[in-house]
C-alpha cells in the first residue's frame, strides 16, 4: 500500500506489530533451519574426510609393502593399491556431488 492511496485504510500499529512478529519467527525458523543444514553437512564432510584419511593410510602401507615386501606378494600387494585407489576415486566422487548439491541448495534458497 502506497502511503499516497486514500482508498485503503493504513495499518494500524498493533497490525504492524503481528506483522513484524509473523515475519520474525519466520526469519528465526529459517535461520534454525540453516544452522541444522549446516551442522548436518560439517557431520558427513567430516565423516567423509575421516574414510578418505583411512584409505589414504591403507594406500601408504601398500606402497611401503611394495618397496620392502616380499617381492612374491608385489602382485597381491598391486592389487590391493588398485582396490584402495578405485575406493579412493569414489569417494571424491561422492564428496563432489555432496558439494555441488550443497552449493546449488544454497543458490536457490538466496
Amino acid at each position: 500500500m502506497h502511503w499516497l492511496d486514500t482508498k485503503q485504510t493504513p495499518i494500524g500499529y498493533s497490525q504492524l506489530t503481528v506483522d513484524f512478529e509473523e515475519y520474525l519467527g519466520e526469519l528465526l525458523a529459517e535461520n534454525e533451519r540453516l544452522i541444522q543444514q549446516n551442522q548436518e553437512q560439517a557431520v558427513h564432510f567430516a565423516h567423509a574426510f575421516h574414510n578418505l584419511r583411512g584409505t589414504l593410510t591403507n594406500m601408504n602401507l601398500k606402497v611401503y609393502l611394495l618397496e620392502h615386501g616380499k617381492p612374491e606378494q608385489y602382485g597381491l600387494y598391486v592389487d590391493s593399491l588398485k582396490a584402495s585407489i578405485t575406493e579412493m576415486t569414489h569417494m571424491l566422487d561422492d564428496l563432489m556431488m555432496h558439494m555441488r548439491q550443497a552449493a546449488g541448495m544454497a543458490e536457490t534458497n538466496d
